[in-house]
Order: structure tokens, then C-alpha cells, then sequence
């Protein structure tokens, strides 16, 4: 069993810990930002932590109406430039709390004035000291190169961070717990699918809504633990351009909960079927499990639903890794920590 395999399923457990580390450190920044006046969100992130700040800018512009912008890491680190941040809460994420682009930038934004947060999985890194506050993901050293149990984390102290801003309850982390462990109970039926579907590459992943911070993560899991060639799309963007791609050679991963965007989702299936495009769907949507030549059955649950397919993505990718022949903790050219500018 590999080290990631091993790190995704101990998510569940980290969850239980969210509330009790950062509940009253989300109430203070949501009381601060009312304080200061804050106009605007900023976050700053790479890679994995980039997917999760995707994903805060979703419900946090959805909730409370605040417009949540990512930073352009280069704007500052190589071309000098500081845009103004003296108005805005700037969040700086990074699992390890040390990779130096995202220093540099929280720096420049300490310096004009804004109000400060680190996102880490690490207390004593300097990303975590130098803010004015910062979450905790808590969830134990992880060693997998992919990132997997700390994006989970992630995205529960982001999700506890929007509620807090807006005013909102805390999300009902026991619940969403519950509903992960009995999704552990079913991973052998991705494991199953990987087999099926191993050979498959030049792969796309649509989605939409906030569920397509999960299509780019689950790209970039398949990129770097498998080396199958992907790219995320949502599913509006897909129809403007890069639908040409599809044929009867093509895959199309598509994962589509049931909720605002179903019709969206059936509509693409049945789209992407008509013109001779392989499905591979993970839905609870029977319309798109009809339609797919593979479906895995997802949970239904508004709750969890971004935790669920999440866990499912990671599995998935880490038991397509294993059947190919792939150690996943030990991807070539790649390190925990990445140092870019």
C-alpha cells in the first residue's frame, strides 16, 4: 500500500480536529475583517494549495458576496510589482508553510497594510509565523509527494474561513466524517475501475460550480502520479472551443453530483455520447451512469459532496498509479516542497 493511499484515507479522521483548532481563530478573522473594512479577498497558492484556494473563491463570491481574486505570483516575485492590498485579506496557502514565492508575496502584502492569514500544516513554518493569523490543517506529517490528506484539509478550514466571513455556522464536520468512512468501505470499486481503465490517456475532466476545483485537482493527480496526459475544463468552457476534440477515440471524465448544474451535466453526457466520446463518470445522476461506458456510484450528499468526490479522485488516482506499474510516493522530478519564484 502506498504512502498516499495510506495519507487520503487518514483525512477523515483530521476533520474531527477542524473545529477545536480553528473555529475560534476563523471567528476572529471574520470579526477583523468587519473591522477594517475589508473590500477584497486575495489568495496565494501553487499547485494543489491553487485547487483549494479555487474553491474558497466559489463559496466565499457564492456566500457573502465578497469578490476573492489569486494572485499572480511573478506580478511581484520577478517583475517587482506590489499591486495595493492595504484594503484586502490576503491568504497565503501552503501545505509545508515554506515555499518562497509565497513568502515573498505575503511579505509585500504585510508591508502594504493588509490583514494576513497562513493556511499550513506546519506552526513553526515561516509562511505560518509571519502572518497575522493562521489555520492549521493538523493532520499529521504528510510524507506522499502528492498532496492529498492536507488538500482535504484544505478545503474544510477554507469552507470554516467562508462561513466565518459571511456569518454563516460552522459546517457539520462529524457529519461529513461519517459520510467519508463509509465511502472507504467502497475503494475497492475504484480500484476495480483503474483496472479497467489503465491504459486510457489524453484524458479530459469536466465538471462545473464548486466542484471544479476537484476536476483540476484530479487532473494534476494524473498527471503526476500516473503521467497520463489531462486537462480540466468546466463544462461551459468545454463548449466554447474545446469540444472539437471529442471523437470516438476520446475519454472524458466527468464528475457531476446532482444539484444546480444536472442539467448541465446530462446535457454534456448525452452530448458527448451522441458523438461517439467515452464516458467515465463519477455521478449520482442515473441519467449520466446511463450514458457512461464506466460510472463510479457516488454518495448523495449536499453536506460532503466536495469531500466525497474528493476522497474519490484521490483514491482513484492512486490505485491507477499502482496498476500501471507507478510508485506514487516517488513521482520523477518532483519534490515535497517546490521551490519557484
Amino acid at each position: 500500500m502506498s504512502l498516499m493511499y495510506e495519507e487520503l484515507l487518514s483525512s477523515e479522521k483530521a476533520l474531527s480536529r477542524v473545529l477545536s483548532t480553528n473555529k475560534a481563530v476563523t471567528e476572529e478573522i471574520a470579526r477583523q475583517a468587519k473591522s477594517k473594512a475589508i473590500q477584497s479577498i486575495v489568495t496565494v497558492a501553487r499547485g494543489t494549495s491553487n485547487n483549494a484556494a479555487a474553491f474558497f473563491k466559489y463559496i466565499c463570491e457564492q456566500n457573502n458576496g465578497l469578490m476573492v481574486s489569486r494572485f499572480n505570483h511573478s506580478v511581484t516575485t520577478i517583475l517587482g510589482s506590489t499591486p495595493i492590498m492595504t484594503n484586502s485579506l490576503v491568504i497565503g496557502i501552503s501545505q509545508s508553510g515554506a515555499s518562497t514565492d509565497t513568502i515573498k508575496v505575503m511579505q509585500k502584502a504585510l508591508d502594504s497594510g493588509a490583514l494576513t492569514v497562513a493556511v499550513t500544516n506546519d506552526k513553526s513554518s515561516p509562511l505560518a509565523k509571519m502572518c497575522d493569523y493562521h489555520l492549521y490543517l493538523n493532520c499529521g506529517e504528510e510524507k506522499s509527494v502528492a498532496a492529498t490528506k492536507t488538500f482535504t484539509l484544505q478545503l474544510a478550514v477554507l469552507e470554516l474561513l467562508a462561513r466565518a466571513l459571511c456569518g454563516d455556522v460552522a459546517p457539520d464536520f462529524e457529519s461529513i466524517r461519517v459520510d467519508l468512512n463509509a465511502l472507504t468501505l467502497r475503494l475497492d470499486e475504484l480500484k476495480a475501475l483503474a483496472s479497467k481503465t489503465k491504459d486510457i490517456d489524453n484524458m479530459l475532466i469536466l465538471s462545473r460550480g464548486s466542484m471544479l476545483c476537484v476536476a483540476d485537482e484530479m487532473s494534476l493527480k494524473l498527471i503526476e502520479t500516473c503521467y497520463k496526459m489531462s486537462r480540466s475544463y468546466s463544462v461551459a468552457e468545454f463548449a466554447h472551443g474545446p469540444y472539437a476534440l471529442i471523437d470516438k477515440e476520446r475519454t472524458v471524465i466527468l464528475l457531476a453530483p446532482d444539484g444546480a448544474y444536472k442539467n448541465d451535466f446530462i446535457a454534456i453526457a448525452e452530448r458527448i455520447a451522441g458523438d461517439g466520446g467515452k464516458i467515465i463518470s463519477f455521478t449520482d445522476i442515473p441519467k449520466v451512469k446511463a450514458l457512461s461506458r464506466y460510472s463510479f456510484n457516488m454518495p448523495q450528499s449536499t453536506v460532503s459532496q466536495i469531500y466525497l468526490y474528493t476522497l474519490a479522485i484521490q483514491a482513484y488516482a492512486a490505485f491507477l498509479s499502482e496498476v500501471s506499474g507507478i510508485n506514487p510516493d516517488m513521482p520523477r522530478g518532483l519534490a515535497k516542497v517546490t521551490i519557484t519564484l
